[in-house]
């Protein structure tokens, strides 16, 4: 399975979900694309991280390593649970699952308010951001 492949996978499996949580799909920002100006501070951003460490086995397979980042954009006013509730739910398609010989871990939740941004140095946002990072493996 090479990266398109995987993403292609992912993606489609993401926006089925999302279909099952009632969620609109014009609100979600996948790897490549663009969401609507109306929806700038209200939106779910799918973010694709591959590492960079690959171990080859005997047979020459490689082991692919990375992380796939549901990033939940909400307005500051509205509080963090709803945000933290989403980031969840949409985690819960990939968590702990092992879907066509990829490997998911259990999700992990990263919260960043208007004080704090993901290099840890302090902004004023008007939003709060929550993460829900999804470390995968697969033979590629």
């Amino acid at each position: 399975m090479n990266e398109v492949e995987f993403l292609n996978f992912v993606t489609t499996t993401i926006s089925t979900h999302a279909t099952l949580l009632s969620y609109p799909n014009d609100k979600i920002k996948y790897p490549n694309t663009e969401i609507s100006d109306t929806h700038s501070n209200d939106f779910v951003e799918i973010l694709y991280t591959n590492y960079m460490g690959r171990k080859l086995n005997l047979k020459g397979n490689k082991r692919m390593y990375g992380c796939i980042t549901f990033k939940v954009i909400s307005e500051r006013g509205v509080g963090q649970a709803p945000s933290m509730d989403l980031a969840k739910r949409f985690a819960e398609c990939l968590s702990g699952k092992i879907l066509n010989g990829i490997v998911f871990e259990e999700y992990e939740l990263k919260i960043l308010d208007h004080t704090l941004s993901q290099t840890q140095t302090t902004t004023d946002i008007p939003y709060n951001q929550v993460n829900a990072n999804v470390e995968f493996s697969y033979t590629r």
